[in-house]
């Protein structure tokens, strides 16, 4: 056996090996991350106070972005078939054993992912915005989410002509040496042109996301600084809660959503390494779970959040407690009837 055949044949052992464990986990944690982030959504959209209404379209676009990624890989699991540039679908809805199926839906993938990267992102320019301009009317925050909502509409249309060209057919795969069998598999261009530059817009667009956000995470302690002498006390702790929060929620896409996302671009750029299908494996659980940590930390940190789940829950335990005296009081009228 050659070594090439030699690392091939590792690369698929350990794969196989991880299987059954990276199922069970997305399998397990779906049943978790649609309810939270479900209710997360419900609890942001409807309880929101009007202060800071506006403020809560930025935290729900990343929820919602976020929400809808998970959704997709809850229910069909992408499974790295590496050393080939191939991927195979897993899990409880993937009946559909058609590569343009996998094309298509490993493209919204990436196309939720990227778009949650943006609107963590566009957070930090409209929190330093609405510093400089606090008394910015009505007519310009509708002018402020055209642009928001053009922004994701030309990201996803610039990646998905950079993305066009990388599916190819398993018959017409450039390295069938390197093929494992064909049942739910649909691969990508290994070399050239059409696998460097859907990559390389990933990263640059990657990398220039962390920059920009960054850039106004600094701008906005700058500015808060200058506001001190000339803010009153209330409105600079609020101001300085908000840019907290901010970081603490970006902290976690950056942490446990960007460096995954880092490594799972980059085991796809690099197939052949030796530990590329576990390292993609891991990142991608991982990456699967940041929603669940960013929706539990939004309602967490939040006071009029944390105040409405709350009252829910305390409603809930009532109800419950309601039934349980009920069903106490019928059980002893069943039995004298008896």
């Amino acid at each position: 056996m050659t070594v090439k055949a030699a690392d091939k044949a590792h690369s698929l052992q350990m794969a196989e090996s991880h299987g059954d464990i990276y199922n069970w986990l997305f399998n397990a944690t779906a049943i978790i991350h649609i309810p939270v982030k479900l209710f997360t959504i419900y609890v942001v959209a409807s309880k929101t106070t009007a202060k800071l209404r506006f403020q809560s379209y930025f935290i729900l676009n990343v929820l919602v972005w976020n929400f809808l990624a998970n959704l997709l890989v809850a229910f069909v699991h992408v499974y790295p078939a590496f050393p080939s540039l191939c991927f195979r679908l897993s899990g409880p809805l993937s009946l559909p054993d058609s590569e343009l199926f996998g094309h298509i839906f490993f493209a919204l993938v990436i196309i939720s992912l990227i778009n949650g990267a943006v609107a963590v992102c566009t957070s930090f320019p409209f929190r330093y915005l609405m510093l400089k301009c606090p008394q910015i009317g009505n007519s310009h925050k509708k002018v402020i989410l055209v642009v928001s909502a053009s922004l994701h509409l030309i990201i996803t249309l610039i990646f998905m002509a950079t993305y066009m060209k990388w599916p190819v057919m398993y018959d017409n795969y450039p390295e069938p040496a390197q093929l494992p069998s064909r049942p739910f598999l649909f691969c990508l261009h290994p070399n050239g042109w059409q696998k460097a530059v859907p990559v390389l817009f990933l990263f640059i667009g990657l990398a220039i996301i962390i920059a920009i956000g960054l850039l106004f995470a600094v701008l906005i302690f700058v500015e808060l600084y200058f506001l001190r002498e000339i803010t009153s006390q209330n409105t600079l702790t609020l101001q300085k809660r908000l840019l907290w929060y901010l970081v603490a929620l970006s902290g976690i896409s950056l942490i446990m959503g960007g460096v995954p996302l880092i490594v799972i671009i980059f085991t796809t750029f690099y197939p052949k390494l030796h530990y590329a299908p576990p390292m993609f494996l891991v990142s991608t659980v991982i990456a699967a779970n940041h929603g669940t940590i960013y929706a539990i930390v939004s309602l967490a940190m939040m006071k009029s959040y944390r105040t409405a789940v709350e009252q829910m829950v305390h409603r809930l335990f009532k109800l419950l407690k309601t039934s349980v005296k009920m069903t106490q009081s019928v059980t002893p009228v069943v039995t004298k009837l008896k």
